[in-house]
């Protein structure tokens, strides 16, 4: 006969049924409970469990168009078996954004603010606002993906801003099933004075509208991909471009 390790209300007759479980122990068998665990009732958990359901109902919404089902196939892995998978994490996890640069931005039109943004799988979306120091909207609009780097969305400014200090940019990211993230960055004091120092440093820095010579290229030993990641004009990629290659193989490291 079985031996029972704890006593319960179910007996060996049970054996079979969906009370208790059995394993063999040295050549004897052995019944326990089945310890089953309590449903949770917090308010997180259920949050959750509504949150997941309504992922796998918006991926299997989602896949039915073939070219997103598509898209979402590329990110299968050794972890993300399907792309079904692959739709639920995005639908899972919002975007990040990393950092606002306001090394460009002095106020004038024509000045640039970088951001960094990443998902999971896909920002589709970044907007800026830019607000003066009274709380009054200067001026909003979507920033363009960086073509050369997507994780990189530029906005360039359209309206003069004559006073920086107390200056407000608000960023907000969005990914494709509609999760979105804040940032916001002010320009204070010692804000201002970091854009300052940047754009008053001519000495050290070099004016990529001027043709390049070698010897301001050597001085400066600037990384290519410093400089590359500042240009958009296609024309000024290819002359220096042209300009390393006339410079030898010593030089395509530095610029």
């Amino acid at each position: 006969m079985p031996k029972i390790r704890k006593k319960t209300k179910a007996d060996t007759s049970a054996a079979f049924s969906n009370d208790v479980a059995y394993r063999n122990y040295r050549n004897q068998t052995i019944l326990s409970t089945i310890k089953r665990p309590k449903p949770s009732t917090s308010a997180e958990a259920r949050n959750s469990k509504k949150r997941f359901k309504n992922a796998s109902h918006w991926a299997h919404e989602i896949l039915k168009d073939p070219d997103l089902k598509k898209l979402y196939s590329k990110a299968i892995s050794e972890k993300i078996s399907n792309a079904h998978t692959a739709a639920i994490q995005d639908y899972l996890k919002g975007p990040t954004i990393h950092y606002i640069s306001l090394k460009q931005y002095t106020g004038s039109i024509g000045d640039t603010i970088r951001i960094k943004a990443t998902d999971n799988f896909q920002v589709t979306s970044v907007n800026l606002q830019i607000m003066d120091r009274n709380g009054e909207v200067i001026e909003r609009g979507p920033a363009v993906k960086y073509k050369r780097k997507p994780m990189i969305w530029i906005y360039t400014l359209t309206v003069v801003n004559p006073q920086l200090e107390g200056t407000v940019i608000k960023v907000e990211a969005s990914d494709r099933p509609g999760n979105t993230v804040k940032k916001e960055e002010k320009i204070g004091v010692s804000t201002l004075q970091n854009i300052k120092a940047i754009n008053s440093r001519s000495g050290n820095t070099v004016n990529l509208k001027q043709p390049i010579n070698k010897s301001d290229a050597v001085a400066l030993k600037l990384d290519i991909r410093k400089i590359l990641d500042r240009i958009e004009d296609e024309q000024l990629l290819r002359r220096i471009y042209e300009f390393l290659k006339q410079s030898g193989k010593s030089e395509v490291g530095q610029i």
